[in-house]
Formats: structure tokens, sequence, C-alpha cells
């Protein structure tokens, strides 16, 4: 091994490009004929999505990616499984990082603001997204309602859409 002295600015050009070369391993990783995929987003270790056909081979390409991903450890208090296809229902057996800890099983899961549900068929929950638009929306419309009020009526006006 060898000892870090210098470091690259976060936010720099030169970031992006050093950390894709070092997860450059990790990508060849996947497999499509054993239908083994990591997902990886832009610059952040944070957000890897493992997928695999079996829990057997979800623990096995977790193993891989830790071994591919040397000091960095996973954290378990953020890392999930779920289980997607006809046997969703069916309970599987614990799975755990290198260092013992184990990861949660869930039935739904937030991957960039999609909330995948774990049902028969790959789907998404919109009920979420839902729900945070029209809070936004009537943040926004109290908003409006204030200013209206605390001016003469007659020189307000509000369109409702919908």
């Amino acid at each position: 091994m060898f000892g870090i002295s210098f470091h690259v600015r976060q936010g720099s050009v030169l970031t992006t490009f050093l950390f894709h070369i070092y997860l450059d391993h990790l990508a060849k990783l996947n497999n499509c004929a054993k239908r083994l995929f990591i997902i990886i987003y832009a610059d952040d270790i944070g957000r890897l999505l493992l997928i695999a056909p079996s829990a057997t081979d979800l623990k096995l390409l977790l193993r891989r990616c830790e071994t591919e991903l040397n000091f960095l450890a996973i954290n378990s208090s953020k890392s999930y499984c779920m289980r997607i296809g006809s046997r969703c229902v069916i309970s599987c057996a614990y799975i755990s990082t290198r260092d013992g800890r184990t990861l949660s099983w869930v039935g739904e899961l937030r991957y960039l603001g999609i909330f995948t549900v774990k049902s028969r068929n790959f789907i998404y929950s919109l009920s979420n997204a839902k729900r945070t638009f029209y809070s936004a929306v009537n943040g926004i419309f109290s908003k409006v309602l204030n200013f209206c009020m605390s001016v003469s009526v007659d020189k307000c006006c509000v369109l409702g859409i919908g």
C-alpha cells in the first residue's frame, strides 16, 4: 500500500474522472448471462444498487463488491435488500456485510427518489411522489393566500388549475 499525501478538491472535474477509474473494476462485475448487475449513481458510492436473481447470488455479488472496494465499508444502516418476483412473499436468509452487520429485508426501497415496491413484478410507487407534490403545491398556495390577505383582495388574483 501507499500513503496518500495529496487530494483532489470535491466538485473538481478531476474528481469524477478519478472516481470512474477507481470503480472500473466494480463495473466489470456485471454479468448479463447470470443476471448480476451493479448500478452506480454518478460519483456517489453510497448509491450502489445490486441486482441478482437469488439471495445467494446477491450475497455473492455483495462479497465481490466489498472485495473490489477494498477499504470502503458498506453502511448497513443505509443498505437494504428487497425481493421482487414470484417468490417475493417468501422470507429470505439474512445477508450480512463482511464485518458481520446484517442488512434488512424491506417491502419498499427508495433509490434516487423513486420508490420500488416488493411485488411479483417490478413496479414503482408514485404515492410518495404525489404526496411530496401536493405538499409543495399546498405550501405555494398558502404563501399566495397569505400574500393576498396582506394586500387588498381586489388587487390579488389566483388561478386554480385542475
